[in-house]
């Protein structure tokens, strides 16, 4: 009975966030001009990596072949990994990626492996060097929903050409794909010296995939969330998308979920990108609740000045029914969040700590709250 309580107890916690949380995002909003461009690897003050051609861009997911990247208006579907079905209903082919994309470091990778990927793929502990700060866990039940919120830093002071990306993401046990809400500091050259948020997912057909950018502005709350939800829904435009769509039991305590949503926004606008998973069949095993990956910083006065971001009290749900990831909990719990830093070619102080637990109530995380020194 008291485990039946709990996990009543995380569902009802779960519907009142969602009523608190889903009006936050207002209507998508399409960027003005210019069309957002990537920025290219050839701004770095350095050389890039061996490997790395001049015109590739810098993603949350390594150096790209701009080729090879993707923008996707609001609300469009990556359907089984070689097609992409628009908002409006029209179906592109999606070609399989013909060049490699790279590691922050140089290092190659193929096909649609994600950056993150190593020879050995399985990994517990990501070793990708664009990821100077993050914590992260492993379960062995698939996750269903993270969701966590954190505020857009002021501007660095200092503005040479840096890449901040701040985000939360979900992968399989073998890392080969990734869901990314993303925030982004100068991550455009067509929005020099601005932060931008983007749903993105790399690396269906060897593609990272992201939706339409939407430029925010420091002190504004942003919200991030990757949810399992129901393909019929989402093809039918019936707008009843929801969490714990389809997910199936498999092996002994995993559940896999065939199609997820992923979306970021402010109290007023939001951008939204769906993904079939079904092809994987691999259970969202592996969560980042916070990370911050950068490029071409040179010195710490290049980070924004408040020293670090919090992202609070981050939500893992289980398509198992039950919430993952409770401090505390020896029902739920799997442990506190592990951290990982100074990762950056530039020391600055990086440390990675957690808040205590939310009073009050004990299904929201300590948030995690990621250091430096500007």
């Amino acid at each position: 009975m008291p485990q039946l309580f709990r996990r009543l107890s995380a569902i009802a916690v779960f519907v009142v966030l969602n009523v608190l949380v889903y009006p936050a995002f207002g209507n998508p909003v399409e960027p003005t001009p210019p069309a957002p461009t990537l920025t290219a690897a050839r701004t770095l003050q350095h050389s890039p990596p061996p490997g790395v051609s001049d015109n590739y861009v810098i993603t949350p997911n390594g150096y790209f072949d701009p080729a090879c990247v993707k923008r996707v208006g609001d609300g469009a579907a990556i359907l089984g990994n070689n097609s992409i079905r628009h908002a409006d209903g029209s179906i592109e082919t999606m070609t399989g990626c013909p060049s490699p994309h790279f590691k922050k470091d140089g290092t190659r990778v193929e096909g649609n492996l994600s950056p993150q990927n190593q020879q050995s793929t399985k990994s517990n502990v990501p070793r990708y060097e664009g990821w100077v700060e993050f914590a992260y866990n492993v379960y062995n039940v698939g996750a269903s929903l993270l969701y966590t919120n954190w505020t857009v830093p002021q501007t660095p002071p200092q503005l040479d050409d840096q890449t901040i990306f701040l985000f939360a993401g979900l992968e399989p046990s073998d890392q080969s794909f990734i869901l990314q809400p993303v925030l982004g500091f100068n991550g455009f050259s067509s929005y020099p010296d601005q932060w931008t948020i983007e749903s993105w997912n790399c690396c269906p057909n060897g593609n990272a995939i992201y939706s339409t950018p939407v430029i925010v502005y420091p002190g504004e709350t942003i919200y991030g969330q990757a949810y399992s939800t129901d393909v019929n829904s989402y093809l039918s435009q019936s707008g009843n998308n929801y969490y714990n769509g389809n997910c199936s039991k498999i092996g002994p305590v995993g559940y896999f979920c065939p199609f997820w949503g992923i979306i970021i926004g402010t109290a007023s606008a939001s951008t939204t990108l769906y993904t079939d998973l079904a092809w994987s069949g691999e259970p969202m095993v592996f969560v980042a609740g916070g990370v911050m990956e950068t490029y071409n910083i040179r010195n710490c006065a290049q980070y924004p000045p408040s020293g670090g971001v919090a992202f609070n009290y981050p939500l893992v749900y289980s398509a198992a029914g039950y919430y993952l990831q409770v401090a505390n909990d020896p029902y739920f719990g799997f442990g506190s969040w592990l951290p990982q830093y100074g990762n950056g070619v530039v020391a600055c102080n990086y440390f990675v700590a957690q808040s205590p637990p939310y009073a009050g109530e004990p299904f929201l995380e300590p948030a995690i709250v990621l250091y430096w020194t500007p």
